[in-house]
């Protein structure tokens, strides 16, 4: 009878630490990430954290507080029936409070995400296990940047999210998307006191161990020295232009997109810091590149102008 109760007393344990499915609007969850770039010498790194506040009444509709940044208030309402995450993000003049789409758990492979000055289709999804509960994960690709952004190369890289966290470089990404010059990353994502393990590896500081690391500041200065930068010599290219790797690929795939999200060039490669496309581009227009490290998933992406 004892063991019996403690077998039933062990399970009830266990449901209520991992029955519970991470919900984006838990009021107990905390971001941590960096701000990063190498715009400035030395580079900067500057740590923010996210977290939630109080609730308040929008347009009669309940939304939760997220404290976001360095302390710009963005209202949060998740509809857990439809699967979709909404918010409202106050900007001067007017305080301007439309609603917008921020997350949605129900997209699948070739689905677009629209933004009010991005577009983004979904190119990848795969999951995760996180405290023995699955989770979606999306990779999205901008395929079209409004020309009102002063400097539409930063808005060209994948995002990558996770259910219930969100992006994996902000909270509000892609309403925030990265500024001139500078990226965030999440490094660290808690809830409920604690530091859910993920199953696999997502992004670049998430493990299979905790989704905290305690080597994040090391990280952050490989992360910058490295730049995890591509670029495009000559751009606008001509026919020796070259797509320049921070390091050498072992495995790689290179992807080639135009304006219209078709994929037009798509190849294999192996041992190359360096990738002739110059060639590969027969009319002018505006491209999009993506290069995939097969080896450990990192993804380097860009834009160039035949």
């Amino acid at each position: 009878m004892k063991k019996t109760l403690l077998l039933a007393l062990l399970f009830l344990i266990s449901y209520s630490s991992f029955g519970q499915k991470i919900r984006f609007s838990d009021s107990t969850n905390r971001w941590h990430y960096y701000l990063w770039g190498d715009a400035t010498i030395p580079p900067i790194s500057i740590p923010l954290i996210d977290y939630y506040l109080d609730d308040t009444i929008i347009h009669s509709l309940v939304y939760r507080t997220l404290k976001h940044g360095y302390g710009t208030n963005v209202f949060i309402r998740e509809d857990s029936v439809t699967q979709k995450v909404y918010a409202i993000w106050t900007t001067p003049p007017g305080n301007d409070t439309t609603e917008q789409l921020l997350y949605d758990y129900n997209l699948t492979i070739g689905d677009t995400f629209n933004t009010t000055l991005i577009k983004y289709k979904v190119t990848a999804k795969d999951s995760v296990i996180i405290n023995l509960l699955t989770y979606h994960t999306w990779r999205m690709h901008p395929f079209f940047v409004d020309s009102s952004i002063l400097v539409p190369g930063n808005f060209t890289n994948d995002i990558v999210v996770i259910e219930g966290i969100g992006s994996i470089n902000d909270p509000c990404f892609p309403l925030a998307p990265f500024s001139f010059e500078a990226i965030t990353n999440l490094n660290c994502f808690s809830n409920r006191g604690t530091t859910p393990p993920l199953s696999d590896t997502v992004g670049r500081y998430f493990n299979n161990t905790t989704s905290c690391t305690s080597t994040f500041g090391l990280g952050t200065n490989n992360y910058i020295s490295h730049s995890n930068k591509s670029i495009v010599l000559p751009n606008p290219i001509t026919e020796s232009s070259i797509i320049q790797l921070p390091y050498s690929i072992t495995s790689g795939t290179l992807t080639i997109t135009n304006t219209l999200g078709q994929d037009i060039i798509q190849s294999q490669f192996q041992n190359k810091q360096e990738l002739l496309i110059g060639h590969l581009i027969k009319s002018p227009g505006i491209y999009f590149y993506r290069v995939s490290d097969n080896s450990n998933g990192e993804l380097f992406s860009g834009k160039f102008v035949y």
